[in-house]
């Protein structure tokens, strides 16, 4: 007789003996299961993370604090929401880490330590994205100029919507509307608003140097911003860039031998000796801070000159030089209250370069803000607006980002 063996009969058979095999391994002492394992360290624990509450997602660095961490750094990992952090310093109740790139409300924190059973507990945590696209603008929205803010936070410059380029008015909740239907020129590179509300004006498109003035409100039907002052023809200046100070002047550079100084209310001018290519200019604590290169030189610096109290201008300080570290252009300076200088970057790796008090220079939010700032504004509820550059094509955009707990500083001329 032969025997019929089936499937059925061929998977009870491999059953019985992956059993069999089970008892005997026990039997031998040979199990994957130990009865009688110990963890070698006790698992984790978090209690705290600093700043409370809140950060941002992917910039350096958050504190977490605990027990039973390691000092070791390869022995543990940390997730935010299943987003891998990054674990820079460590000891045995803190560790110095910079966070996920997953942005959310109350996310879950979580740290394994090898050797220990389990996993922490899970500690609720927010991170919010650094940079995000200023509200109510789609991506049919293309800045084409700088901008300038005014006191209610709104922000004005040439916005291209679908091949309508206009002068344009963004309130800090995103409506857009037109400031200004005609404009004298393309392309502005500086602008600020003026005591009077006026909007006052560069534009390197202009063959003769001159500041210009939109009325607020922006230009009446039919008309163009009007020339306010200007050197001499016969000097060839070249203006760029503009900011106010807190004594009624208003500082202008470029490509020039000197740096102009008109005073607001008779627009007389006076010129302070000094040859650069300057593409950027800021007031900060009664010191005037400009950015460029000299003839000759490639060389990105910056200078600082004080201010007296009669506004006249000191001797010139070089106070930074991006030579051989940092490459680009900079076309932007800001400040916040605390004194560290934010350069926007063109043409460089980064976008912005944030410059300390001591003079120390630090890619700003290195691992996720995007690159070619030219233009930065800071509100009064804690962000910056940057126009910048994006990609082969040009693509102009407009963001903002998120300075946690950084104030601006003083902002001249409102």
């Amino acid at each position: 007789m032969k025997l019929r063996i089936n499937s059925k009969m061929i998977s009870r058979i491999t059953l019985i003996a992956i059993l069999t095999l089970g008892v005997v391994s026990c039997k031998n002492g040979n199990s994957v299961f130990d009865p009688d394992y110990e963890p070698s360290k006790p698992n984790p624990v978090i209690t705290n993370i600093l700043p409370e509450g809140r950060y941002l997602a992917g910039v350096d660095s958050v504190i977490v604090r605990g027990e039973n961490f390691s000092s070791d750094i390869d022995s543990m990992t940390i997730n935010f929401g299943g987003a891998p952090g990054v674990i820079k310093r460590a000891s045995s109740r803190e560790l110095i880490v910079r966070p996920g790139y997953k942005t959310g409300d109350n996310l879950d924190v979580r740290v394994s330590v090898r050797g220990a059973e389990y996993f922490s507990n899970s500690f609720s945590y927010t991170l919010d994205s650094a940079e995000t696209n200023h509200p109510g603008l789609s991506d049919n929205y293309r800045p084409v100029s700088v901008f300038a803010i005014d006191a209610d936070e709104s922000i004005y410059g040439r916005i291209d919507i679908q091949g309508s380029v206009k002068f344009r008015k963004i309130t800090k909740n995103g409506q857009v509307s037109v400031y200004s239907d005609t404009t004298r020129f393309g392309n502005y590179t500086g602008a600020k608003f003026g005591p009077d509300g006026g909007l006052y004006l560069i534009s390197p498109e202009t063959p003769n140097a001159a500041i210009f003035r939109m009325p607020p409100g922006g230009n009446p039907e039919g008309t163009i911003d009007e020339v306010w002052a200007y050197p001499p023809l016969n000097e060839g200046a070249k203006f760029y860039d503009l900011v106010f100070d807190g004594i009624g002047h208003i500082w202008v550079v470029g490509n020039n031998t000197n740096i102009y100084r008109f005073t607001f209310s008779d627009k007389s001018i006076k010129r302070y000796s000094f040859t650069a290519n300057l593409r950027s200019v800021f007031v900060y604590e009664n010191k005037l801070y400009v950015a460029g290169n000299e003839p000759g030189s490639v060389e990105q610096k910056v200078w600082m000159f004080p201010i007296d109290g009669t506004g006249n201008l000191g001797n010139a300080s070089e106070i930074l030089n991006l030579s051989g570290k940092y490459q680009g252009m900079i076309r932007a300076i800001n400040f916040d209250s605390e004194g560290n200088m934010y350069l926007g970057i063109v043409d460089g790796d980064y976008g912005i370069l944030k410059v300390t008090e001591t003079g120390k220079v630090l890619p700003f939010y290195q691992y996720v803000l995007q690159d070619n700032y030219y233009s930065l504004v800071w509100d009064e509820e804690g962000f910056i607006i940057g126009a910048r550059r994006s990609g082969a094509n040009g693509t102009l955009l407009l963001n903002k980002i998120d300075m946690f707990d950084k104030e601006r500083s003083t902002l001249y001329g409102l």
